[in-house]
């Protein structure tokens, strides 16, 4: 799957989001079926070739959720200034979360690999 960026594009910088892909790594690693690829230029997991979530400069976009687990993460969170989309214009909002933060996101992590991978 090929995704464009959304406007406000830069260049990933692994100095700047190491740290989360790291730990975003620690998490999803053990999943079944995971493998990390790169989309718009980003690190990305994904579970049967769809990805489940990308890191950012700006945080992690987790694609697969429903619309009301998206609002309650999106209410929680809020949204970084940066989105992802996908060739059909599917928007992926960018929850501004770092690495010390990553523990909130975990159960919306799994939720999203869970609709992805069925």
């Amino acid at each position: 799957m090929s995704l464009s960026p959304g406007p406000a594009r830069t260049r990933y910088d692994d100095r700047r989001a190491g740290p989360l892909r790291t730990a975003v790594d620690h998490v999803v690693s053990t999943w079944e079926g995971v493998e990390r690829t790169t989309v718009a230029d980003c690190p990305a997991y994904t579970v049967r070739g769809r990805p489940f979530a990308v890191v950012t400069n700006h945080g992690v976009a987790v694609t697969g959720l429903r619309d009301r687990a998206r609002a309650d993460l999106r209410r929680r969170y809020g949204v970084a200034p940066v989105a992802l989309s996908d060739p059909t214009g599917e928007q992926w909002e960018v929850t501004p979360v770092g690495s010390e933060d990553l523990h909130g996101l975990v159960s919306y992590l799994r939720r999203s690999y869970d609709r992805t991978g069925t």
